[in-house]
């Protein structure tokens, strides 16, 4: 449906082009953050920035090297 843009009607209007918005607690850090719904959905924005998910990342890639390691000297 076509949407009229006026500079009264802007937060409408991103609500209509973007989707809807909710707040949501940082995973790592446990900061409050805005993200769209559709993204949480899909498995996204669980992070409140790219430096709290590279940390998550770094920690997951430890544990999983210290697993491969004792499991290599199972074998």
């Amino acid at each position: 449906f076509p949407v009229t843009i006026d500079a009264k009607s802007t937060k409408i209007t991103e609500f209509l082009v973007r989707g809807l918005k909710a707040q949501y607690n940082c995973r790592n850090c446990n900061h409050l953050f805005t993200a769209r719904v559709a993204d949480r959905n899909r498995g996204w924005a669980q992070y409140c920035s790219k430096a709290c998910k590279q940390v998550t990342q770094e920690e997951a890639k430890k544990i999983w090297n210290v697993l491969r390691r004792k499991e290599n000297a199972v074998s």
